[in-house]
């Protein structure tokens, strides 16, 4: 309905001539870009929006340079450089021109696919436990919370393929990052680390992973960020967090837009008795991890696309006595961008 409504009157929204800024925004507001494009509507339409209508927790990000991004943005260069020319001078562009810079946001959103939930598997699906195939592997599967859903996965690889990953990644790892120097984001301790398979995202092993799971969950191959390893050794952890993003941050929505969904691989087995769970306190669900076992959570429900679900909250809980080898995959909304 809101698209609808916006393609009606996008041509009383283009003629700068006639409506003022102040009119502008109201009718935008109208149309609920106050949720969809909180960002613009929080810095070309200030006060306008009621602060339930605005889907994200954090302001929209500063300008990395704000006399230089200002020049440029008078120079008319917002729209003719890369996206991310946008995100890094967002205030400065949609000062200057916030129609256009609401109608590229409102553009990149559109390309979201639909949740999957046609998908016949286990992540969108599956009721109960039983067993799954997707693409060549068959594995059981468990229904551990429906909504937020966590399902339980087991045998999603192969040994081979998690013997690979760890030989491709091992070499690589470095202290994980968080969000903790982020202006806005909650300082998050995190103790492990890990390592982004950019270029062993073309080998055959992880080839395989991702396939298996784009087909799992029902979405495209190109929305999968490529595979991070992670490596807790007895004591490190990740303090409870969540996996999305807030509305706000201007910078993913060009890479992608929303991590969706979470697929947690277990590439070892952990005693139950050694810590290393993935624990989810708002639901009161711990996962001890299993051999070549995942777990596959959603972030967003579908009632709510823009803000992320805090029932998510989850934490990767210190092994005591063995190492723990794991391996995120997050999947967007839209096609991954680096």
């Amino acid at each position: 309905m809101i698209r609808v409504l916006s393609l009606l009157l996008l041509p009383h929204l283009r003629n700068a001539e006639t409506m003022s800024l102040r009119d502008q925004c109201d009718v935008w507001r109208q149309v609920g870009e106050c949720a969809r494009v909180p960002a613009l509507m929080l810095v070309s339409c200030a006060g306008v929006c009621e602060p339930h209508e605005i889907t994200c927790s954090r302001p929209p990000p500063a300008d990395y340079e704000h006399e230089l991004c200002a020049k440029l943005a008078a120079r008319g260069e917002c729209f003719s450089r890369p996206p991310s020319f946008l995100a890094q001078c967002f205030r400065a562009c949609a000062m200057e021109d916030p129609d256009r810079t609401l109608r590229t946001l409102a553009r990149e959103i559109e390309n979201s696919v639909p949740f999957p939930r046609d998908s016949p598997l286990a992540a969108a699906q599956f009721d109960g436990a039983g067993e799954v195939v997707s693409e060549d592997r068959s594995m059981n599967a468990s229904v551990l919370h429906e909504s937020p859903r966590i399902v339980q996965l087991h045998d999603l690889v192969s040994q081979e393929e998690a013997t690979a990953i760890l030989k491709l990644a091992k070499p690589l790892l470095r202290a994980s990052p968080t969000g903790a120097n982020d202006k806005g984001y909650a300082a998050t301790v995190r103790t492990s680390s890990s390592a982004v398979l950019l270029e062993g995202n073309q080998e055959e092993s992880v080839q395989a992973v991702r396939k298996r799971i784009a087909n799992l969950t029902g979405y495209p191959l190109a929305n999968l960020e490529p595979l991070q390893l992670v490596r807790y050794l007895p004591g490190q952890q990740y303090e409870a967090h969540n996996d999305f993003f807030d509305a706000c941050d201007v910078r993913e929505i060009f890479r992608g837009g929303e991590r969706r969904v979470t697929v947690l691989v277990y590439l070892n087995a952990v005693p139950e008795d050694g810590g290393g769970g993935t624990f989810f306190p708002e639901l009161g669900v711990r996962v001890q991890p299993k051999r070549n076992g995942a777990i596959y959570f959603e972030n967003y429900l579908e009632s709510s696309p823009r803000r992320g679900n805090p029932r998510c909250l989850h934490q990767g809980e210190a092994p005591t006595r063995s190492t723990k080898w794991a391996v995120n995959v997050w999947i967007r909304a839209r096609a991954f961008r680096l």
